[in-house]
């Protein structure tokens, strides 16, 4: 065992404990008459015990200020480790904004096809009718199946290998979620959104998150 392994208060008690057997000892050999033993001795072995004793608290103290330091060090390390969160804030923030923005133009362009299929869907109910006003057929004549499949509006040109159908923006959205984000994580968003609306800006994430609150604002000038 080396010094480093020995425990300083151990070492101090066990000391303390000597000194005060042999006092003990010295004692009890008096009371039995035993005089060989001198005054010097008896005096001896009781400083000897005082002097134990005091090194068993100064140990302790010295554990005990070591402790302390330690646990002071380890805190005020942390508290500048805690000032990077600041700079982690900004990541997440802009992060969140590349999102906003990735969701915004997603739906811009479901919205965009889905008015480009309404298009085509005006223009193949207009050639339907004309079709059977003036050549009494459908358009299955000319290769073109339906215009509307279950509430949603599509076509299909089998010849081609063409079947549009048009997509809720929301569904396409939440589909995003879906595949992006794991089971916990999107069954908290959907209480989230189902219970009110999540308006980050004046919430407590968003208050306590630097530059968020001012990132939404942002958005929404």
């Amino acid at each position: 065992m080396t010094t480093t392994d020995i425990d300083p208060i151990a070492q101090a008690k066990q000391e303390a404990a000597d000194a005060a057997e042999l006092a003990q000892t010295l004692e009890d050999r008096i009371r039995e008459g035993d005089e060989s033993v001198t005054p010097e001795e008896l005096a001896n072995a009781e400083s000897l015990g005082k002097f134990a004793r005091l090194r068993v608290e100064a140990a302790e103290r010295k554990v005990a200020s070591e402790l302390a330091d330690a646990a002071l060090a380890r805190g005020r390390k942390l508290a500048k480790d805690l000032e990077a969160v600041e700079s982690e804030d900004a990541t997440l923030v802009e992060a969140w904004l590349d999102a906003v923005k990735t969701m915004r133009a997603l739906g811009e362009a479901v919205a965009a096809r889905k008015a480009r299929i309404g298009e085509h869907i005006g223009e193949i109910q207009q050639v339907e009718a004309q079709l059977h006003a003036h050549a009494g057929v459908g358009l299955d004549a000319v290769g073109i199946l339906g215009a509307k499949y279950a509430n949603h509006y599509g076509f299909q040109v089998p010849a081609a290998g063409i079947d549009v159908l048009e997509v809720p923006t929301g569904l396409v959205l939440a589909s995003v979620a879906h595949e992006g984000l794991d089971e916990n994580t999107r069954r908290e968003m959907a209480g989230k959104i189902n219970s009110r609306e999540p308006d980050l800006a004046g919430s407590v994430p968003g208050q306590s998150v630097e530059g968020w609150a001012d990132a939404i604002r942002g958005l929404r000038a």
